[in-house]
């Protein structure tokens, strides 16, 4: 089960038609996580929700996948907490796009829900996070129909395993319009020097368009 916190911007109802900013936390945190930094990542006027995983751990926190796998995400928990996020927002009776913003684990989750169905995906922001292996249903579409993507990392992060990073560098430029942001001295985690480049990166995604242009 996924629980949930949820703003609507400047706390006027959303637009129907606006995206919306799913929040997506790394491991050992919650839905909490990622909300102070939000105002630093979207515009006022976005609409956002941030989630938690759906596996409780027995220290405290949430997970999104085994971490155990993460050398090598096994499939099946990646598309079991991919499915909780979509019926989640499914319940929810939304059906706009959504723009997945996700650190470490939940940014693998970012790509996930992007490579499942890019058709409810409007653009995705990985912090510090890969693209798993295995091929997705939405692979081949989005390598025909490439989708805004924000990748940054930083060059001194020694959790997320080379051979990951290799592939995530491999797959991303056939299947995004990548914006790619490589942090000199920065370790794993979210660094207060990649939040302009990510608000630069979604404003054109969430800011509606102003009246006559």
């Amino acid at each position: 089960m996924l629980a949930a916190r949820t703003s609507w911007g400047d706390g006027s109802a959303p637009d129907a038609t606006a995206p919306l900013v799913v929040l997506l936390h790394g491991y050992g945190t919650d839905e909490h996580d990622l909300v102070p930094l939000i105002e630093q990542m979207v515009p006022p006027s976005a609409s956002w929700a941030s989630l938690r995983g759906p596996q409780q751990l027995p220290f405290g926190g949430a997970e999104w996948f085994p971490i155990e796998t993460l050398a090598a995400p096994a499939a099946r928990p990646l598309a079991a907490a991919a499915a909780a996020i979509w019926a989640w927002l499914d319940v929810r009776g939304s059906s706009r796009r959504v723009v997945p913003i996700g650190f470490s684990q939940g940014g693998v989750m970012a790509l996930e829900l992007l490579r499942e169905h890019p058709d409810r995906v409007a653009a995705a922001a990985v912090l510090s996070g890969f693209a798993a292996a295995p091929v997705r249903p939405g692979d081949a579409a989005l390598a025909d129909h490439p989708a805004p993507v924000f990748w940054g990392r930083g060059d001194q992060d020694d959790v997320i395993p080379a051979v990951l990073v290799a592939w995530t560098a491999q797959w991303l430029p056939a299947h995004a319009r990548l914006a790619a942001h490589r942090y000199p001295g920065v370790s794993h985690g979210i660094s207060t020097v990649a939040l302009p480049d990510l608000a630069a990166f979604l404003r054109p995604v969430l800011e509606p368009p102003r009246a006559g242009l």
